[in-house]
């Protein structure tokens, strides 16, 4: 280890001596001790060492874990080697990232041990960053997009993948493969969302997986790729890493020599006209069999022999242009067949370069012969239609417009030349777009497929009737169709006529009637008020639901009956009469009022309740609607509001009854609806009812969020909380209650408790003087117990004897055993008690490393409940354990000999019982223990002496120390 560099820092001259020895003993070079933390950045910037062992208490300003903050970037392994052990300290000290963090005293095997991991860490660190460079560069100059997933989100991917997915990395990165890729189009159909999620499950589970998956670029453009799917292991956690291949140039290639091995004869095979191939020698290579049956078996044949059963080449057929990549269109009667035929020569691109020519017949005999008729005939038709008073069209059988009247043209926009002789699927009509492109299936087929496109659809005769909803010009229209077929001479159907009528604002008239008095039922019936409708005569044509609730009665009882019914007997006379003089002059003292009267309930119970009147005409017909609402219970809030108002100005309490102001969620103000006058003397806030906190009180908001927040999760939740609060703005402290009768809004009761809050904080301050100074003496005591040990420990570099060495070893334990002490007390939140559960076992495992025992030779075994004791029984129980347990390693197992260590510590009623045993050679039989000449059993007699306490020894099986004693009451010092 001679080539492991240290620097040390270190501002204690005896302490650094002692560590410079012990770090040179084991084989380290130590070149400076550093005591600052300028001189200890300087020196490391000079340096350069292997690792840093920093103590956190410097000279200056800076300490220890600032110092390490500045030189973090040299990358130097960093161990603490200091006498704090605070949680508040080592959590800063986490911030740094040390390699180790090691509490004084130390122990020369634990150090040791620290630095060789921290040595070896820091090479480990090294090697993978130079690991992770190549890895980058090799994942970033990839030809194939690769792909870092955690679960099913992508977590990372280089260049190459963005590129073939067409996206950036926010697009990506947190997305799940199956939904980033088409967010504005129709997702992917070949693999579902469902068979993604098990391809990613397979792999994870171990199983690699690589398949082809068709999909979509972030634009919506549809690629295909090659995927191969792989589990990785990276720092522990297993992730999924995907190998994408951009496949669609490939792809498209397989698809078309599929299609032309597979498809290409069945397609030609099933065409309606005739198909023939031939090559450029003429020579007949396929027909299809139309042609069979028109020309018969003809392979083989040049085409002139089977087509004009010549020796000579017709003009059509010796025109190169075909064959040299060109299509013609040609018209030709056939003499064999009599037939009229149109011809499509297409040139045919074979896979060994050569050029064949594939030749369509179509048969348009018929056509021919039916042209010259369907004209006439259509010329006739459109004269008829052009002045009807229906938008009307016509076709034939195939489909094409034979007619197109002038209402036609002002419905749709589209001109009689501009459609005549067109089919619909080129014209796109836009009330075809949903149905069969040909008018004639309507009339003859009529099947469901049809019928789902309509409202309504029926036959009468052999007209079909049918309603529906189209657009056009932007515009929604009802439609009202009639189609009927066209027949020829011979009684065969050769087309249809259709005429079509808006019914778009009869349809609208008819709905917003229903649609109005569907909403006058609804508002009706599930209104709170009554809601009554009278004749001329005062007899009850309607009422809604609320109007038998009110009076007791139920709508048989009602319904038809006179609205006296429900009135008191000395109010009937008055309304006749007003009905009387209504009907003479029109006028009513009520009509358009709101009074305030008496109801008689069904039960001839009195009540009171508000009615508005009013009246309408219908159909020549006087109608009257009034409109009752109850006011019981208004009449008895208004009795209880009167005696909730006494008792809420005479609170001693402060009590605010508010509103929440909410923004997305999050409580922003509140505003004051009502305050008792013990809050406006407790607060000193006056006339603050109908304001906003923040008007009152302006820095609200800022200085008191916490406030906003309880109340604002007290008026969402319901749940009531009690608080203490201080609220900067007014200088005070209140104890405050709060609870929400209703959603977003609260009730706070609170008292200012602003003088037993200051009490409080003046006892607290006072408690954490005491235990700072308490800590801090602890910490001073052991300090200087550890330069104490340190001392003891430099001595033995210059003592010879073995005797000497040992007694100096035996008693920087004893130091060691006491500072210990301290150091727990340090860091407990009790200062004057030990947890010994903690505190043994350090102890004993400690003085393993001081005579270098290693626990496979002797085991250490506790058995501690737990148990604390104080300073006064804690110190002398120490080093009681730690005089016994030295003597068990020291002479109890000579020569290599194996065994245990056993340390107990228990109690039962007020005492303690504390053993300490090993399984060793034992003591003599004939000891004294009165008489003892080993300063070490001299001590553990003294000190049981001084705890008051009983020892027994048990030689027996090895040796066993039994000690019985009571926890010792602190004594006065002064």
């Amino acid at each position: 280890m001679a080539d492991v560099k240290i620097l040390l820092v270190e501002d204690e001259n005896i302490e650094a001596m002692d560590i410079k020895l012990t770090l040179e003993s084991f084989g380290y070079e130590v070149p400076y001790i550093a005591s600052s933390s300028e001189e200890a950045v300087e020196k490391a910037l000079a340096i350069m060492p292997d690792l840093i062992l920093m103590d956190i208490i410097l000279k200056g300003e800076i300490d220890g874990i600032e110092t390490v903050s500045k030189i973090r970037d040299l990358n130097i392994p960093v161990i603490y080697l200091t006498a704090h052990s605070e949680e508040s300290t080592i959590e800063r000290a986490k911030l740094t990232e040390p390699y180790g963090y090691i509490i004084k005293p130390y122990d020369r095997i634990e150090l040791k041990y620290a630095i060789e991991l921290a040595i070896y860490k820091n090479k480990l660190k090294n090697k993978l960053k130079d690991s992770e460079t190549k890895y980058r560069t090799l994942f970033n100059q990839a030809s194939d997009g690769i792909l870092l997933m955690e679960g099913d989100k992508f977590i990372e991917c280089n260049d190459r993948a963005l590129e073939i997915y067409g996206t950036n990395r926010e697009q990506l990165i947190g997305k799940t493969p199956y939904s980033v890729f088409s967010p504005k189009v129709q997702p992917n159909k070949e693999i579902s969302e469902d068979m993604a999620i098990e391809y990613i499950n397979k792999a994870l589970d171990g199983h690699p997986q690589h398949f082809e998956w068709k999909h979509l670029k972030y634009n919506g453009t549809p690629f295909y790729t090659e995927i191969s799917l792989n589990r990785l292991k990276i720092k522990g956690q297993y992730l999924l890493q995907a190998i994408v291949r951009d496949i669609t140039d490939r792809k498209k290639v397989e698809e078309l020599f599929q299609e032309e091995d597979d498809k290409f004869r069945s397609i030609l095979d099933a065409m309606p006209d005739g198909v023939c191939i031939f090559n450029s020698d003429y020579e007949v290579e396929y027909i299809n069999p139309v042609i069979k049956k028109d020309f018969g078996h003809v392979e083989g044949k040049k085409c002139f022999e089977y087509l004009h059963e010549s020796n000579e080449i017709c003009p059509w057929c010796k025109n190169k242009e075909v064959f040299q990549g060109k299509s013609i269109q040609w018209e030709w009667n056939s003499i064999k067949t009599g037939k009229s035929y149109e011809l499509l020569d297409k040139p045919l691109k074979n896979p060994d370069g050569t050029i064949s020519k594939l030749e369509i017949f179509h048969d348009i005999t018929k056509r021919k012969i039916a042209d010259k008729a369907l004209i006439e005939s259509q010329q006739r038709l459109s004269e008829i239609i052009d002045f009807l008073p229906d938008a009307t069209l016509a076709i034939d059988v195939e489909g094409k417009v034979i007619a197109w009247n002038r209402a036609m043209e002002e419905m749709t926009g589209f001109k009689a030349e501009n459609i005549i002789g067109k089919e619909n699927y080129e014209y796109s009509l836009p009330f075809y777009r949903k149905r069969r492109p040909i008018l004639i299936d309507l009339v003859l087929k009529f099947d469901k497929e049809i019928e789902n496109y309509y409202r309504f659809i029926k036959r009468e005769g052999n007209a079909l009737l049918a309603e529906t909803e189209v657009k056009l010009n932007d515009k929604n229209f009802i439609l009202w169709i009639k189609a009927v077929p066209l027949y020829d001479r011979d009684g065969n159907i050769n087309g249809a006529i259709e005429s079509i009528r808006d019914i778009t604002q009869h349809k609208l008239d008819e709905s917003a009637l229903k649609r109005s008095e569907e909403r006058f039922r609804a508002v009706a019936e599930s209104a709170v008020d009554a809601i009554v409708t009278t004749d001329a005569n005062g007899n009850i044509i309607f009422f809604n639901n609320s109007l038998t609730k009110i009076f007791g009665y139920t709508k048989e009882q009602l319904k038809g009956k006179p609205l006296t019914l429900l009135m008191p007997e000395r109010f009937k006379k008055n309304y006749l009469n007003e009905l009387e003089k209504f009907k003479k002059s029109g006028q009513h003292r009520l009509m358009g009022k709101t009074v305030t009267t008496t109801g008689l309930k069904k039960d001839q119970n009195e009540f009171p309740f508000e009615m508005s009147l009013s009246a309408w005409k219908s159909e020549g017909k006087t109608y009257f609607t009034s409109i009752i609402r109850d006011l019981t219970e208004r009449k008895k809030a208004e009795n209880a509001e009167l005696q909730y108002q006494s008792l809420f100005d005479n609170m001693l309490n402060g009590f605010a009854y508010c509103k929440m102001i909410f923004k997305e969620d999050r409580p922003i103000d509140f505003i004051y609806l009502d305050v008792n006058q013990a809050f406006e003397s407790l607060t000193g806030l006056k006339d603050v009812t109908g304001k906003k906190v923040s008007e009152v009180i302006p820095l609200i908001q800022e200085s008191d969020p916490e406030l906003l927040e309880i109340y604002g999760r007290v008026s969402l939740t319901g749940q009531p909380e009690t608080f203490e609060i201080y609220v900067e703005s007014l200088k005070m402290w209140f104890s405050i209650s709060v609870y929400s009768p209703r959603k977003e809004f609260f009730v706070a009761v609170f008292d200012v408790i602003t003088e037993r809050k200051e009490a409080e904080e003046k006892i607290k301050s006072s408690l954490k003087e005491k235990e700072v100074l308490l800590q801090e003496i602890h910490h001073r005591v052991k300090n200087n117990m550890q330069i104490i040990s340190s001392l003891l420990n430099l001595q033995t570099k210059y003592v010879d004897a073995e005797e000497s060495v040992n007694i100096l070893r035996e008693s920087q334990n004893r130091v060691k055993s006491m500072a210990m002490i301290h150091e727990k007390l340090y860091q407990s939140d009790d200062l004057t008690h030990i947890q010994f559960v903690d505190y043994i076992p350090s102890l004993v495992l400690n003085l393993f490393y001081s005579y270098n025992v290693e626990i496979t030779q002797i085991e250490p075994i506790f058995e501690i409940e737990d148990i604390s004791l104080n300073m006064e029984t804690a110190v002398p129980c120490g080093l009681i354990i730690s005089e016994l347990v030295s003597n068990s390693l020291k002479y109890a197992f000579p020569n290599g000999r194996k065994g245990e260590v056993r340390v107990s510590l228990k109690s039962e009623d007020d005492k303690y019982e504390l053993i300490i045993s090993d399984s060793g050679i034992g003591l003599p039989e004939k000891l004294d223990f009165d008489n003892l000449e080993s300063l070490g059993l001299s001590l553990v007699n003294s000190l049981t002496e001084q705890i008051d306490g009983e020892i027994t020894i048990n030689i027996s099986h090895g040796t066993e120390f039994k000690i019985t004693f009571k926890e010792l009451s602190y004594k006065d010092r002064i």
